[in-house]
Parts: C-alpha cells; structure tokens; sequence
C-alpha cells in the first residue's frame, strides 16, 4: 500500500503548523523509508496480481484514465476470488486504489504555486483580476478539485456499502491521512463563488468528508476542522465556520485540550474567530455583541489555557479588525465597565483592530484615553518581569499609525515629534521591538515639526543598528506574534533581512531638515549616511577636490535613479542658492522630462559661493575620519592638532554661509573618529586643562577633542553663539566652574595662548550686556591674551555706560602694551570731549600725535585723512579746532574744499566716499562763489552738486530722499538746465529708483521751471 506523498507540500504558509504536528497526531506520511518498502510491496503485490489473472500493466494504466469511482469499482471481485471472501481484504484493496489516486492528485499538487493565504477569503464575488493573469493556475486547481470531488463521492460509497474500512491501526492512519489530504486540497482550491464551475462548493466536501471521519468512528482533529475553516471561510459559509470553532473550542466536546495558539491571518486561531465574528454579524446588528461574542469564546480557551490569554486575545482583535468591527470595539470599551480587568493585552487587540481598519484617529485616541484614565485601564503593565507603561504591541501600532495617519492627511493628528521620539527611545532603551513601519512613523512625525533634531538622534541609532552595533533592540516584521510577551527571542524570520536605512528613511530625514530651513544639513545627512571610503589608508593625497555633485555622486552612486532622494536633493540646493548644481543634477537624472518647471525657475548661476566652500572642507573633513575609522592608525598629537586647525576651519566656513547646523554635524562625526582612534595617554596638555578650571573627571572625551586649539574652541563657542544663542555659550564656557565671574582665563606659563578663545568670550559678555562680569573678566586676563579688538570692545562698554573715566585707563594700557588702534583712540577722544576734563584740545592733540606715531604720518596728515569719522564722533567745533580753522568766517570755505577734495581723492581710488562729505557739498554750495568758467574751477559748486547727487542716487543713505531734492533745488536756484538734464537721464537710463518728487524736480530743473510745490 502506498503512502501518501506529502513531505513536499509545506510550501504554504498554514500547512508548516500542519507538519509540525504530525508526529503526535499521527497524520499524512512517515518519511521517505516508508515510502521506498511501500513501493516496493504494491510492486511484488501487482506481479502476484498478474499472474492470478489481474489486469497488466496496460490495462492498469487504461484504467487510470477512468475516473476515480469507475477505478475503484471496477472489478472489485472479478479476479477469481469468490464472493464469500474475507471483507477485511476487499477494505483494504479498496483503501489501496484510494491512496494510489490521491499519490497522483498530490504530485499535482505539488506543481502549483502555494495558493494566497487570505486573498480568497476577502475577495468579492465577481472574478478577481488574478484570475486573468493566472487562468491556467486556476484550471488546474479546478480540474484537480473535480477529481477530489470524484474521488469523494468513490469514498463515500466504499464506506456506506463496507467495502472501506478502518478497523485496525495502519488503516486508521491511511484512512486519515486520505481524508485530511482531501480537506487540504480543498482548502487550496478557488471558492465557488470565485470560480463559478457547476461542482459543489469546497465547504459541501469538507462537510461530508466530516461526516466519513464519524461515520468511520475515527478522530475528527484539529488539522481537519484547521482546514475545513479555511474553506469555509473562503466560501464564505460563515455559519458553518463558525459552528466547527465553537465545537472545537468546547470542552465539554473536545476536552481539555488547548487550541493552537500561533498568530497569524492563515493560522487556526484567528481564522476560526474570523469565521466566528463574521457568523455573529450575519446574526446580530449591534457590533458591541459580535466583539462580545468573540470575547466570549476567548474566555472559553483561556478557561482551557489561561497562559495563553494574551495570544488569544490578540488573535481576536486582529479577527474583528479584519471583520471590520472597530466601532464595535470602541463602543465595547465605552460601554463595559470591566474593560480595565481584562489587561493591556485587551487594548492591544483593540487598538490592533482598529488599525487595520485604516482608523488612524480612533487608535490615537484610544491610545490617549488608555494612558491618561485610569479607569480604562491605563495602569502599569508587567511584561517579562517588569513593568511597563503600554503593551509592546500598542507602541508599534501608534508609531506606524502615527506615519499612516500623516501621509493620508497631513496633519499633526495631535501627535508631536518629541512624543513619537519618546516612544521610540522607550522601545530602543529597553531592549524592546520595532517594525520599520514604526520607525518611518516616528520620522514622518519629525517631518511634520520640521525636528530635524530628533529626526537625526531616531538616523544615529538606526545606523549604529545597521552597523551591527551593540544594540539590544531588534527591528522585526509587523506580524502581531513578533511583539509578545513570551518572545524573549523572535524567529529569525521574523527579523528584517536588509538593512534599516533605506533611500526613504534618508529621503525623510532631509526633507525634515529641509522643512526647519536647514538646506545645507539636509545635503549633509545625503553625503554622511551609508558612506563608504574604497580607501582605507590614511592618506589625504587621496582625497581629491571635487565638485560637490561628483562628491555626492560618488558616495551615492544610485542618487539619480531614486526619486525621492533626487527630489529631496534638489529641493536642498535650491534652498542653498545652488541652482546651477541643481539643474546639473537634474540633466544627469534619466527621469529629466518630469521637472520642467523647476529647471524653468532655476538661474544658470549659483549664489552661495560660500556653501560650496564649506562643503568642500566638510567633505574633506569627512574622508579624512573615514580613513582614519578604517586604517586602525593611532593618531599623533601632531595630527591631532591639524585635524582640530580643519575642523575649526569647516566650522567658520559653515558659520559663513549660515550653515552651522551642517558643521555641527560633521564635527559630531569627527570626534567620533578621533575618540575611537586616539592613543590611550591623553593628548590634552594639562596647561589646557588648568586654564578652562578641568579635573581629571571634568574632562570628558569631547571636550578633549574640542580643547586641541584656541582656534578650534573658538569655532565651537560661535558656532553654538549662533545656534543657542550668546547666554548658551557663555554657560558652555563657563559650566566648569561654579564661581565664574572670577574663573582664571588664561595660563600664566604657557607658550601657546588662548587668544580667540577669551575675546570671543569677552565680546559675548558685552554683547549680552553683562558689562560688569565683562569687566572683571577684562582685568583677569593675562596680557598675553589682549588685542587690539579686546581693548577697543572694553572702551566702547565703558562708554556705553557713560563711564568715561575708565576709558583713559584702557587707553593707557593700550599704549604701554603696544596695542593702540585707531578706534581705540576715536573712543578715548570721544571720551574726553564727554568728560569733564581741563585742556580737553591739548589732550586731544595728545592722542593724535600717538596714533600718528603708530601710522606713521604726520599728525595734521591724519586728522584731514579722519576729519569726516572726527567730526562725526566729536562734532564740528572739536573738529575744526583739530583742523586749526581758527577762524570762524572761513570755516565754511574750508570745509566745502576739503569735502571736494575727499570726493574727487575717493573717486579716483575708488573706494567709499563718506556721505558727511557729500552732505556737506550739497549744503555748503549756496555759500560758495560760482566762477563762469567752469571747467577751470575744480570746486565749481554746481558740477560738484551733480557728482554729489549721482553718487546719493546709488547710495543708501537713510536721508538720501531729502539730500537728493536739496541738491535739486540748489541747480534749480542756480539754473543749471544742462546738469538737470544729464541727471534726469542718468537716472532714466540707468533705471536708478529714486522717489517720485525727486524726479519731478530733476524735469522741471531740465525744463528751468519753478518747482514751487515740489520745493516746498
């Protein structure tokens, strides 16, 4: 007798849990050794048969052409054997032909495809689009269905007339794998209602193929009523599916015998409460009774297994979600007062079931109500010996709804990004599960707050993960049974084969950086994630300038051919100004032709020159510390040095082009680099670490890396003066120290200074307005560390203040250090006009000649050179006493020569003329003499007015309005319709935007009109 053949049908999904049991239930096949003696028997048994006069081997397979019942009844007796025969031998004869048939219907069988796990059961009654595609699959699924069919009817004849029998223990067992494998075909053939052939449903054959396990008296198991589910549910017979479950479940008929309790849409479990809850729909109307009645038979299975409530109860959230109950599951939890007694595991299904349902708003808000009353159950949860805030199951699900939700709406759905961050540490602190779902939900809710922060914090731990990292949290599939509490250890299948960071999770996180403005981060997150160096010696010769696009090219080869990270790109060198690169990009996408509007917009230009200098040290930057990660050389304090002097230089470069966000970035990446590969002595000298006030233990191994140079420290403090602001500096400066208004700045041994470092400090606290902390912090400094700009920022404090005594002291100590400055001295002559001091003109005189001395010029060269920056900082009377205009009645005269000479000295050197002089032209001409030749009077004051007044015209000046239309007027007074004329088109033909008044005057100045209303 044969066996059946079945060892390769585990291929679908639910018939793995079906081999999985066979050895304690005793089902289908026993092994490849079993199936050899078999073999070997009915071929001994068929040469006997031969020669007593049975059909040959011809014959036989003649025969074999016939249908299954004309094969099994055809000359049952006619082989010369009388009637009278011993009936155990005409059962097992006819059991033999059975499994010979259904050896050749499974080797079918096996040359299909696995059939789809649930797409039968939820499709609707008119033919599926798969059935045009797969026609011949589903022929032949049809056509082995009608031989089972046959073969059915053939069975259930042998038994009614005795001819088939199971009467002892080998029988038994073939009988119940030939009818088991009978329920698995038809659980794997298409639905009635689908296939629409004139053959009885697979439901009608799994119920009389129930009926010939009981009329035989054999053991109707759990595979069989498995598989009978199945295709019940797929033909939507859903009374008799859910008439099957209950019986099983029942103790009272099945015993205490727990039911299978693996998860899944294809598992018994949820399959049966399926059936079960869409039963209860045809039957009832109100959704609070189906989710009642699926609760009910939980509560029946964990009477049998109560280790097994939470399986069950997820199980048949997952049930009703699929039955489309997520109302009646909400107005169950309203509406039951014990909700709370049935635990976290009750919400999980709950908010399962609505998810599946597409009801993103629903789970949020059943979420909030859990964790926020109390009464609902919104307690601790103990899960493997702890407790916890919420069931793993509900976190996943609200961080994938959370991402759901905002790609079908585009909202905020009242979840934050610093919440759904939150819910991610949660699970990646405490060694918990996530799904990727989960993990692009939490970057989508970062998008929506444009938190590029956290969004990079969620992309450091992705990459740690993806690096093979030592992290204890696991990235799993979405499949409920992955997030139980039991499974200290998922299936390796369940765990995500490829890698985490994928060009969508790369694509959110610039686009969030691109949503807060962050252009120049975004390009960076493009450039630094998933990089690999083909290099990996440390050498700098290798590391070529290129373009930024060949750059970015080479670290991410496939950027034009993925859509979203192309679009994400291009939208960041957008914002940085870059449009050339930009449309470069584009032209080297293949998909060019589906961004005509933006190459339209674009200019052939790019506008940020800085940016690409800040990307080419940060790109340089950044092969350097992938060199360094992966040659495994020590770095040398000589190196160590050079590489702060770079990062100093990426960071003013980033700050220059109003990327500090980008530079930051790269120097987190760097100090990574230079704290995996420094030399275990430490390479800060301890002078370093006296001077910031460190110990031993304040020195941590950042701060080590940032207190390599003055330069490199100074970078950082303005760097984070830019992003925090000047009072978050400050503290970083000064958070080692308690008492820091008397913090020692400077080390009074050392070779190497702090000189940037504490004048930027310096120049915050005043900037902050802490002028008296700035002040002891001035006289604390050691002398070493004082500049020029430190005391010119200490005089202009002081003068601020209106403490104008004080400025003489830094004066003198200026000019004993050496350090005099002309603004210095501008202050300190400032200072003595304000002040109250005797002989203010000799002191005065005094200062001029020491800063003539540090030019080197005269003192009279010096003060014509400043007269305009002199008279504005000590006004005129001062000015012209320097300027020895003694007397009052030539001053003017004077005044207006040297404006003159200033402009036309200006003009030649092309440099800025000071608008004090041009107010002065334009005010004093009136007072001058006109001379009729003009062009032998250099000082012509109407020629002079028109220079003025074509110089105002392109200026910027905050009175330009007036000073235009008082120059106007003066070559109106003195008829100058030439110059009026050549003003006029100046300005027209240079399309210099001037006020409407002005130009009206210049017409009626062309025309020699009277332009009383607009003079007026």
């Amino acid at each position: 007798m044969k066996s059946i053949a079945i060892r390769n049908i585990s291929r679908c999904s639910f018939h793995q849990h079906y081999l999985k049991r066979c050895a304690s239930l005793r089902q289908f096949s026993t092994g490849q050794d079993n199936v050899e003696r078999r073999v070997q028997k009915n071929k001994n048994h068929h040469q006997r048969s031969t020669q007593k006069g049975r059909p040959n081997r011809q014959e036989k397979t003649q025969q074999q052409t016939n249908s299954p019942v004309d094969y099994i009844h055809q000359n049952n007796f006619h082989n010369g054997r009388d009637a009278n025969e011993n009936q155990l031998s005409k059962s097992q004869s006819t059991l033999s032909k059975c499994c010979d048939i259904m050896t050749g219907l499974l080797k079918r069988r096996q040359s299909l495809p696995p059939p789809p796990s649930m797409d039968w059961i939820f499709s609707s009654p008119t033919l599926p689009d798969q059935l045009e595609r797969e026609k011949e699959q589903w022929k032949t699924r049809i056509e082995l269905y009608k031989d089972i069919v046959s073969l059915t009817q053939a069975i259930d004849l042998s038994v009614n007339a005795n001819r088939l029998q199971a009467s002892s223990g080998r029988d038994i067992r073939d009988v119940t794998d030939l009818l088991g494998n009978i329920l698995l075909i038809c659980s794997e053939t298409p639905p009635k209602r689908l296939s629409l052939v004139d053959l009885p449903s697979t439901s009608q054959t799994c119920i009389k193929i129930l009926s010939i396990l009981e009329q035989l008296n054999l053991d109707v198991q759990n595979i069989h009523n498995f598989l009978s589910i199945r295709a019940a549910n797929q033909e939507h017979d859903w009374e008799l599916s859910s008439r099957l479950f209950c019986k099983q479940i029942d103790p009272d008929v099945n015993g205490l015998v727990p039911v299978d309790t693996n998860l899944g849409g294809d598992r018994f479990l949820e399959i049966g409460l399926y059936g079960l809850a869409m039963d209860l729909n045809n039957r009832v109307h109100d959704g609070v009774d189906v989710v009642e009645g699926v609760l009910n038979a939980v509560r029946d299975m964990c009477m049998v297994s109560p280790t097994d409530e939470e399986k069950y109860m997820i199980a048949a959230g997952s049930a009703l979600g699929r039955a489309g109950h997520w109302k009646g599951c909400v107005d169950y939890i309203s509406k039951t007062n014990n909700a709370s007694e049935l635990g976290q595991a009750f919400f999980a299904a709950m908010l399962n079931a609505c998810y599946i349902c597409e009801q993103y708003d629903v789970v949020l808000d059943l979420y909030n109500n859990m964790r926020y009353n109390f009464e609902t159950g919104g307690g601790d949860w103990q899960w493997e010996g702890e407790y916890a805030r919420c069931h793993p199951l509900c976190l996943d699900i609200i961080l994938r709804t959370v991402g759901l939700g905002l790609m079908d709406k585009d909202e905020n759905q009242g979840f934050s990004s610093k919440g759904a961050t939150s819910l991610f540490h949660q699970i990646t602190d405490d060694g918990g599960r996530i799904s990727k779902q989960a993990i692009r939900g939490v970057l989508y809710a970062c998008k929506n707050n444009a938190d590029f922060e956290k969004a990079l914090e969620v992309l450091e731990k992705l990459e740690s993960y993806d690096q093979g990292g030592n992290c204890e949290w696991i990235v799993v599939d979405e499949d409920t049974c992955n997030f139980l509490c039991e499974n200290q250890v998922p299936p390796s299948s369940s765990l995500t084969k490829e890698k985490v960071i994928d060009d969508d999770v790369i694509a959110t996180v610039m686009d969030t950086c691109i949503a807060a403005g962050e252009y120049g981060l975004a390009i960076m997150t493009l450039r630094m994630t998933r990089s690999t160096a083909k290099n990996s010696s440390f050498n700098f010769d290798n590391c070529k300038d290129n373009s930024m696009l060949e750059s970015l090219m080479n670290w991410q080869p496939q950027l034009c051919q993925k859509e979203a990270l192309l679009n994400s790109t291009i939208m960041a060198l957008t914002g940085l100004q870059c449009f050339q690169d930009a449309r470069d990009l584009l032209s080297s996408a293949k998909d060019e032709h589906c961004f005509p509007t933006i190459l339209n917009k674009m200019e052939a230009i790019n506008m940020n020159i800085s940016w690409n200098e800040a990307y080419r040290n940060m790109d340089r930057l950044l092969y350097a510390a992938d060199c360094l990660k992966r040659s495994g050389h020590t770095i040398s304090r000589e190196e160590k040095y050079n590489l702060s002097l770079a990062t100093a230089l990426m960071l003013r470069c980033s700050i220059n082009a109003g990327q500090v966000n980008a530079g930051l970035e790269v120097a987190k990446t760097v100090i990574a680099t230079f704290n995996c590969r420094s030399a275990t002595r430490s390479s800060v000298k301890e002078k370093m670490k006296s001077f910031f006030g460190f110990s031993d233990e304040d020195v941590g191994a950042d701060d080590q890396f940032w207190l390599l140079s003055d330069e490199l420290y100074a970078a950082k403090l303005s760097a984070y003066r830019v992003k925090y602001g000047v009072e978050s500096a400050l503290d970083v400066y000064f958070s080692s120290n308690d008492n820091t208004h008397t913090k020692t700045v400077s080390p009074k041994n050392s070779n190497e200074g702090w000189f940037n470092t504490v004048n930027l400090v310096l120049e915050m606290l005043i900037e902050k307005g802490d002028l008296e902390r700035a002040f002891t912090y001035f006289e604390r400094m050691h002398p070493a560390d004082r500049g020029p700009g430190t005391y010119i920022s200490i005089a202009n404090a002081y003068k601020d203040l209106g403490r104008f005594d004080k400025i003489g002291k830094v004066y003198m100590d200026a000019k004993k250090a050496g350090l005099l400055s002309e603004n210095l001295c501008l202050c300190a002559m400032e200072a003595i006009v304000r002040g109250n001091h005797q002989g203010k003109i000799k002191l005065l005189r005094s200062i001029v000649n020491d800063i003539a001395d540090v030019k080197g010029v005269k003192p009279g060269k010096w003060i014509v050179d400043h007269y305009w920056t002199i008279k504005h900082c000590l006004g005129f009377h001062f000015a012209r006493l320097l300027m020895w205009w003694n007397d009052p009645n030539e001053t003017k005269s004077m005044e207006y020569r040297l404006a003159v000479q200033h402009m036309e000295y200006r003009k030649k050197q092309s440099l800025r003329i000071e608008t004090d002089a041009l107010m002065c032209i334009i005010k004093l001409a009136e007072d001058q003499k006109l001379d009729v030749n003009e062009s032998s009077d250099p000082f012509h004051p109407p020629s002079r007015v028109f220079d003025s007044l074509i110089i105002l015209s392109e200026s910027q000046c905050h009175d330009k309005t007036n000073l235009l239309l008082e120059g106007l007027v003066y070559l109106l007074k003195t008829r100058s319709t030439l110059l009026g004329m050549r003003y006029l088109e100046y300005i027209e033909t240079n399309q210099v935007t001037v006020d409407d008044k002005v130009s009206d005057l210049a017409r009626s100045v062309a025309n020699c009109v009277e332009g009383s209303s607009v003079m007026n």
